[in-house]
């Protein structure tokens, strides 16, 4: 399988995850996303991925004449987890949700870039949403909140878009068996 045809699989898998809980679950997951920009342990979670993610990918990258301080990293990146946990704390959950989505949205662009198919451009789409939508959510996190009680305000409504998430895993990962290999 192909690189997309992998990244396919993996952001259809999350996004099964979610619309099979909208769909299941619908009060549980009205009241548990409300909550979940003042979520301590999702924001300390999510900020957890997003410092190592970034000092992974800081680590990965020449940086010419400051390479040698690349060794510092081990040290920066958990005082930087914490520093952005004791005094960023307000909807940080939100915002390292936002910072997830801008990370996560270089490797679908990575795997989509070369492949063949016309059809990788619906992956390319899905990761450009993905980085807007992410800096939108560091920038202000409070659109969280006020999209969550705009599209999910009713339990008929969070089934419907829990089935359309759901339709869209299942295109993915059809895709990924098919198109994307």
């Amino acid at each position: 399988m192909s690189d997309l045809g992998r990244a396919a699989v993996v952001a259809g898998s999350v996004l099964a995850l979610l619309g099979f809980f909208c769909v299941v679950f619908p009060a549980w997951t009205r009241q548990h996303i409300g909550k979940f920009p003042r979520c301590r342990i999702a924001a300390a979670a999510l900020t957890a991925v997003d410092v190592l993610w970034s000092a992974w990918l800081l680590n990965q990258t020449p940086l010419g004449p400051i390479t040698p301080l690349k060794r510092w990293l081990i040290v920066l990146a958990p005082v930087s987890f914490v520093l952005v946990f004791v005094f960023m704390d307000e909807l940080l959950a939100a915002r390292a949700l936002g910072g997830f989505f801008l990370l996560a949205a270089a490797p679908l662009l990575d795997a989509a870039r070369f492949h063949p198919s016309p059809l990788r451009y619906l992956v390319t789409l899905l990761a450009y949403g993905m980085a807007i939508k992410g800096m939108l959510l560091v920038l202000s996190p409070y659109l969280f909140r006020r999209t969550a009680e705009r599209f999910l305000d009713t339990e008929p409504r969070v089934r419907r878009w829990g089935g359309a998430c759901l339709a869209f895993a299942c295109l993915l990962v059809v895709l990924a068996a098919t198109a994307y290999r």
